[in-house]
């Protein structure tokens, strides 16, 4: 699938159901790590519609995803998980080898360093230009107090009604608009203040690919990266030299590069 690669990273696959397209492809790519021995993966975040960890029941449905990213970190490969806002407790799935990230490290980013050199930071994105409404009800499910009752409810029927009220807020993402101006300038001074040569985030379900705004150390053009949606599966690739998006039309197809250059007007550029 691919044979030179530091770092991959997926986001936003919103997996519902083990053994379904986006799963089996999701497989493919772990696989394509483990057999090109890639330095590092990441899962930046809503890899599930919706995973509450420490259940038995979401530990046997996603099974086959744990037992792949276990064996790609038993070959060697750093394997990290940030947290979406579709996932809690991930570290309760017991997964060997997975790095969950914390909450602490999500909020002020994870940073991996290439071998040239370039410091890549990464987080979920949910946080850039979000409300105060959003902030406050992030705060109230992620709380302990939350999550504790709701590990009281038997997993089938949390998983029923979590599933169906994504599917009800997914139906009125087309009568959403995003403020790219104001998410893309948050973007950037987190960048800074993390002295991130690159940033890769996810949440938006937007290609977007611009320039952090000033010179770093290490690359001549630093570039803040968002993940498209995996309504077409896709993931990043960096191999040392610049980023490439990868897109796959289906399981046991191949992927299909393309650099990831600034492509944004002028006016959607952070100052």
């Amino acid at each position: 699938m691919f044979s030179k690669a530091e770092f991959v990273a997926v986001s936003d696959i919103h997996l519902q159901h083990a053994g379904d397209d986006r799963s089996r492809v999701l497989v493919d790519i772990i696989d394509a790590c483990t057999a090109a021995k890639v330095p590092c993966f990441a899962l930046l975040g809503d890899i599930f519609d919706f995973c509450l960890g420490g259940g038995a029941y979401f530990r046997k449905k996603f099974s086959t995803i744990g037992e792949r990213l276990e064996s790609l970190a038993a070959g060697g490969t750093r394997v990290l998980f940030v947290e979406g806002n579709h996932e809690f407790k991930m570290n309760a799935m017991g997964w060997r080898g997975v790095e969950v990230v914390s909450e602490t490290e999500s909020r002020r980013g994870l940073a991996w360093r290439s071998a040239s050199g370039a410091r890549i930071v990464m987080t979920h994105g949910d946080l850039f230009h979000a409300p105060a409404a959003y902030l406050a009800f992030r705060r109230l499910i992620k709380s302990t107090p939350t999550l504790m009752a709701v590990s009281m409810v038997p997993g089938f029927l949390m998983d029923a009604y979590a599933l169906r009220h994504a599917k009800v807020s997914r139906s009125r993402d087309p009568y959403r608009t995003l403020d790219e101006a104001a998410i893309l300038d948050d973007a950037r001074k987190f960048a800074v203040a993390q002295n991130a040569d690159h940033l890769l985030f996810g949440h938006f379900h937007m290609p977007w690919t611009v320039p952090i705004g000033a010179e770093r150390r290490h690359q001549r053009e630093s570039l803040m990266l968002c993940m498209n949606s995996w309504d077409k599966p896709n993931l990043l690739l960096f191999d040392g030299e610049g980023f490439h998006r990868g897109f796959c039309s289906g399981p046991g197809q191949p992927l299909v590069f393309s650099p990831a250059r600034a492509d944004h007007n002028s006016d959607l550029i952070p100052r």
